[in-house]
C-alpha cells in the first residue's frame, strides 16, 4: 500500500475514523504496571535468596538459592524491557497524535470539493476556470500534506515498534535443583517459559517490518513516479473542457451567420442580362485605349455620350457633354 496513491479523503478519513490512541495508551499503562510487578517479584526473590545464603542449610537449599539469584537478574532485565516497551508505546501514542494533527481535517476537504463543484456547475463559458484552477491547487497541496503526514507517521511507528526481544529465563541447574523446584505434574511449569518467550520473540519483529514497508513509497521507476504528475495534469486539462464547449458554440453561431449571408448574396440578381448592373470598370492586360496621353479602359472609348434632352439642334447636330464624364 502506498499513501501517495490515496487521496486526502481516504488518508484523513482513516486517521479520524479509527479507534484513536486510546488502545495504545492502555497498552503503555499495562506495560508500566507489568514492569513494576516484575521489579517487586525480583526484589522478593533477591530477599529470599539472601536469607537462604545466610542460613547455610543443606546443599539442595543452597542450589535453590543460587537459582533464585540467577532468576532475580533475569526478572530485573525483563522488568527493564517491559518498562522500555511502555515508553515505546507512549512514543506510538505521540506519533499518532502528531499525525492526526498533521492531516487535513475532513471538513476542510469536503468544503474544497463542494466549492469546486459549485464553480464547475456554473462554468458554462469558462469564466470560473481560474478559480477552479486555484481550488485544484489547494486540493493538490492537501494531498501532499496528507501523504507527508502518513509517511512520517509510518516511520515514527516503525521506530517505536522496534523492540529488543525478551530473553529466555536461565536454564535449570542440577538434579537436586530440579527436585527442589518440582511441582505437581498438573500445574504449569516454569520450564515452559523459554518456549513462550521464544515464540513471542518471533512475533515481535513482524510488526516493525510491516511498518517499515508502509514508511517507504513503492515508486521506484520513472514511469510510476510520474503518475502523481499525470493525475494533476489531467485535472488541469479538464479545465479546458468548458472553454472548448463555449468556443465550439460561438464557432457554430459564426458558421450559421456566414451561411445566412451567403444565401442572401445568392438570391441577388446577377450582374449580366436584363436589369443587371454592369461593373463600372473592366480591364484586361494590354487592352487599354489612349485618350490623348492618358491610357484608359477600353470601355470608356465605346461608351455612349449622352445627348442633352432640352437643347434642339439648330444649324447642325452638336453634342453637349456632361462634365462629370470627363477625366481631368
Amino acid at each position: 500500500m502506498s499513501f501517495g496513491e490515496l487521496p486526502p479523503e481516504i488518508n484523513s478519513g482513516r486517521m479520524h475514523s479509527g479507534p484513536g490512541s486510546a488502545s495504545l495508551s492502555r497498552a503503555a499503562e499495562a506495560w508500566d504496571e507489568m514492569a513494576a510487578r516484575l521489579y517487586e517479584i525480583a526484589e522478593s526473590y533477591g530477599s529470599a535468596a539472601s536469607m537462604l545464603f545466610k542460613a547455610r542449610q543443606q546443599s539442595a537449599e543452597m542450589a535453590v538459592a543460587a537459582s533464585a539469584v540467577s532468576y532475580t537478574g533475569w526478572l530485573n532485565a525483563i522488568a527493564a524491557r517491559a518498562q522500555q516497551t511502555a515508553c515505546q508505546a507512549k512514543a506510538s501514542v505521540d506519533a499518532f497524535e502528531s499525525a492526526l494533527a498533521a492531516v487535513v481535517p475532513l471538513a476542510v476537504i469536503a468544503a474544497n470539493g463542494a466549492l469546486r463543484m459549485s464553480l464547475a456547475t456554473a462554468n458554462c463559458l469558462a469564466q470560473n476556470s481560474p478559480a477552479i484552477a486555484d481550488i485544484d491547487g489547494v486540493y493538490e497541496r492537501m494531498w501532499a500534506q496528507d501523504v507527508d503526514a502518513m509517511y512520517t507517521y509510518a516511520a515514527a511507528s516503525q521506530a517505536a515498534a522496534t523492540l529488543t526481544p525478551f530473553d529466555s529465563p536461565p536454564a535449570a541447574g542440577s538434579g537436586e535443583h530440579d527436585a527442589a523446584v518440582a511441582e505437581p505434574s498438573g500445574a504449569w511449569r516454569l520450564i515452559a517459559a523459554p518456549q513462550v518467550v521464544s515464540a513471542g520473540g518471533h512475533v515481535l519483529p513482524v510488526i516493525p517490518r510491516a511498518l517499515g514497508a508502509l514508511s517507504r513509497s513503492p515508486i521506484t521507476t520513472f514511469d510510476t513516479s510520474l503518475s502523481a504528475v499525470t493525475s494533476a495534469l489531467s485535472r488541469l486539462g479538464s479545465l479546458s473542457a468548458p472553454s472548448d464547449f463555449a468556443i465550439n458554440h460561438l464557432s457554430s453561431l459564426n458558421k450559421t451567420a456566414s451561411l445566412s449571408r451567403a444565401a442572401a448574396l445568392l438570391l441577388l440578381p446577377r450582374a449580366s442580362g436584363v436589369g443587371g448592373v454592369k461593373p463600372l470598370v473592366t480591364a484586361r492586360l494590354g487592352r487599354a485605349t489612349s485618350i490623348g496621353t492618358l491610357s484608359v479602359p477600353q470601355s470608356w472609348s465605346t461608351a455612349a455620350i449622352p445627348r442633352h434632352a432640352d437643347v434642339e439642334p439648330s444649324d447642325g447636330d452638336y453634342l453637349v457633354i456632361d462634365p462629370s464624364n470627363l477625366l481631368w
